[in-house]
């Protein structure tokens, strides 16, 4: 790296944050009693040699003779004077602990530095066989003062000789430092090169036009010769000269423009390439080890095990998998919240471990790998499982549901409750857990970097947590598909597969065609319907179909043709256009086609709609069994599809025209495109919570009128006068609502439906 703006202690804290991580990942895997090899303890020397030697040069003399005990510890151990002893772990790592704080600039009170250095020296000075330099280290505390000085100039020597043969020399390296905004403009710069690159084409196509020309042209001249030899002799003389002056300027107009076109064409390629390899090196000065991500992690899963009585050990996996830097910042949280849970909630105590016939040493796998196009990091655990019914139960204790939805709820819908802002298994607050905060601050940090998360669980055999990730945010790795004419691409990150139906395959119901994939049923929507757009393309008996959502709940995209896969730069759409419906950004291909990414989150929504509406459901009025038009019409805006299912029928069994939106922006944008003449909301929803779109109706003239009512989990009166206060003209719980409850509150806002 380039250090030359780094002040000392920026390059002390450097050197401590490489020579730390080497010590604590040497000692933990010590904590299993096992004495660490010659090269583990080579390497732990040299780590806090290296330690002595920085601190030594910004005069943190304390840090110093913390990081001398430590290297004597080392030193007695190679030297076969002192054996490994689980004891040692504790005051080794406050030691390292006390280091750390040092590094970042933090206040180490005296107390506790005088009790880590005596730990460090009782380790020594009890074995009996105490190295030469520490006995002559005592014996001069018993000389006479007068031959004190001399004495410690003498033991200074010693002290010093192991300093030279220890010593070793610092590599130098050739890598700077850049940040990762300058990364993102030279790609920026690739992306354009390319772009700029494809002109070239036309100018050849152009060039080559003209070359043709110059041909028939020389055709019609050489005509014009045979005609004119075979006419008169004064015509002749008269012509020939010019006409043959005329062919000179052509052929020589050929052959440099033939020339001309050749040396085009080797730049053209020579660009094309120079481009790519930009391209391709601005890329990966993005990556970096998984490894870099995961210091400390082994050192937190073990304190937090050791604070909980429980025996925890990480096994990291996937080390060296290549991830864009961005996205290895952005995850470092989300995976801290992960482990901590995965000890605090899926480890199961030492005892119900003895009991289910469990090995006594919990084990957490963190496991990074890449799979098709995508970045997969996994975080499982051995322990209990989330057990459902327990979950079911708190659901309701909660608030969150009746006790007749959540039994119809699928685990997929019942595991999402986990991720609510405040939701919680604990029935009390510790300092780890119990206030209901972490997994939501997961899922929107992966969904910050364009990814999702999955949650599988085994009732006693344990959880695992899944995070689909993109490889990299600077290049998007994509699905180039065409609907109604038009490219466009989904990221792979977002898509769960692709499937070719059979349209012999296809089944119907209600008049909307679904299959049978995976024992789940898939309900199918065609692309053109969703971006509403002409398309009247002919599958030939076969439809290739986008798989989106969640494994459990996934919804099929008809779609023109797939065209296959494509690693993308996008460009963020203009500002004036503000947020596109279903649309994200665009990129341009290396044929200088534009093509638009589609935002999947929006995708969903509109097809879950479509495939939950009545046919007639776009219109403004709703036709009915009976024939008779519906003069209302209400939009259910709900995340969970139990509930807004089971308010959908119970309003249009009453008359009333239903529309359903599965979320708050959804449920946004569906207010602006129809009329409606009444809103009811749930309140904790992704991307908008209810609360948020009353506030943003409220803000806006064309809805500050529309009568609204908020259907909550959340019961308790400061919920209720916060949606009240927002805007809301009524706030019923949903644990507490029935059929007649629900209908009342409608009828006294709007009246009843027909």
């Amino acid at each position: 790296m380039d250090y030359s703006q780094f002040s000392m202690h920026d390059l002390f804290r450097l050197e401590a944050e490489t020579q730390l991580a080497v010590l604590s990942e040497a000692l933990l895997q010590a904590s299993s009693g096992k004495q660490p090899d010659d090269a583990t303890l080579e390497a732990m020397m040299r780590a806090a040699h290296s330690l002595k030697g920085a601190a030594r040069i910004i005069q943190l003399d304390e840090a110093v003779q913390i990081a001398h005990q430590l290297e004597d510890v080392f030193v007695a151990m190679q030297e076969a004077r002192l054996q490994w002893q689980m004891h040692f772990l504790s005051p080794l790592l406050s030691a390292i602990d006390v280091l750390q704080r040092w590094a970042d600039q933090q206040v180490v009170e005296p107390l506790q530095q005088h009790e880590v250095l005596q730990q460090l020296t009782a380790i020594v000075e009890n074995n009996l066989l105490a190295s030469q330099a520490h006995g002559l280290t005592q014996t001069i505390e018993t000389l006479p003062p007068a031959i004190e000085p001399a004495a410690k100039e003498a033991t200074a020597v010693v002290d010093s000789a192991p300093e030279t043969e220890r010593s070793t020399a610092h590599p130098t390296t050739s890598h700077v430092r850049i940040s990762s905004q300058q990364i993102g403009r030279m790609l920026g710069l690739a992306g354009e090169i390319q772009t700029e690159w494809q002109w070239l084409k036309p100018l050849a196509a152009n060039l080559q036009h003209i070359k043709r020309g110059n041909r028939e042209a020389l055709n019609l001249l050489q005509t014009l010769e045979d005609t004119i030899i075979q006419s008169s002799a004064a015509v002749s003389e008269t012509c020939m000269p010019a006409l043959q002056h005329a062919q000179g300027l052509l052929q020589h107009a050929q052959q440099q423009l033939g020339d001309g076109m050749a040396r085009l064409e080797q730049y053209d390629r020579t660009v094309f390439h120079l481009s790519q390899r930009l391209h391709q090196l601005t890329v990966a000065s993005r990556m970096q080890p998984f490894s870099e991500g995961t210091q400390g992690l082994k050192r937190m899963v073990f304190d937090l095990g050791v604070q909980l009585g429980k025996q925890v050990t990480l096994n990291i996996e996937g080390a060296d998998t290549l991830v864009d830097r961005e996205i290895l910042d952005k995850i470092q949280p989300p995976l801290q919240q992960l482990l901590r849970n995965a000890v605090d909630h899926g480890i199961d105590d030492p005892v119900a471990r003895e009991v289910a016939g469990k090995p006594a040493v919990s084990q957490i796998r963190l496991r990074a790998m890449h799979q098709s196009g995508m970045l997969k990091i996994m975080v499982a655990d051995d322990g209990a499982g989330i057990d459902l019914e327990q979950l079911r139960q708190r659901i309701v204790q909660r608030g969150h549901a009746a006790p007749d939805m959540v039994e119809r709820m699928h685990e997929t819908e019942l595991l999402s409750f986990l991720f609510l802002p405040g939701f919680s298994m604990r029935d009390q607050v510790s300092e780890i857990s119990g206030r209901g905060v972490g997994l939501d601050v997961v899922d929107m940090a992966v969904r910050d970097v364009q990814g999702v998360i999955h949650v599988v669980t085994d009732l006693a055999k344990g959880t695992r947590f899944e995070l689909h990730l993109p490889v990299s945010l600077a290049v998007t790795r994509a699905l180039h598909v065409l609907i109604g004419g038009q490219s466009y691409a989904i990221p792979l990150a977002r898509l769960q597969g692709t499937l070719q139906i059979e349209e012999a395959s296809l089944k119907h119901s209600d008049g909307r065609p679904y299959v049978y994939h995976q024992e789940h049923y898939v309900g199918l929507v065609e692309a053109t319907d969703v971006l509403n757009c002409n398309g009247d393309y002919d599958h030939a008996g076969v439809y290739p179909v986008l798989l989106l959502g969640t494994t459990q709940q996934t919804v099929g995209l008809i779609v023109d043709a797939l065209v296959g896969i494509k690693d993308l730069v996008e460009k963020p759409l203009p500002e004036a256009l503000g947020k596109v419906q279903d649309i994200t950004s665009c990129a341009v291909l290396p044929d200088g086609q534009l093509l638009y990414m589609l935002d999947t989150q929006d995708i969903v929504r509109s097809m879950e709609r479509c495939i939950a509406a009545q046919p007639s459901s776009h219109s403004n009025a709703a036709q009915q069994a009976d024939g008779s038009v519906a003069s209302l019409r209400v939009l259910v805006v709900d995340d969970s599809i139990t509930v807004r299912e089971t308010e959908r029928k119970l309003l249009q069994a009453a008359g009333y025209a239903v529309d359903v939106a599965v979320d708050g922006m959804d449920g946004w944008n569906m207010l602006c495109a129809n009329t409606y003449d009444l809103l009811l909301t749930d309140v904790d929803m992704p991307h908008l919570d209810g609360i948020a779109l009353v506030e943003r109706l409220r803000d806006d003239t064309r809805f500050m009128t529309l009568p609204v009512m908020v259907v909550s989990y959340k019961e308790n009166e400061k919920d209720r006068m916060r949606g009240l206060e927002a805007g809301a003209d009524a706030y019923l719980g949903k644990s507490s609502f029935d059929n007649n409850s629900l209908l009342l509150r409608v009828h006294e806002l709007i009246g009843e439906g027909v």
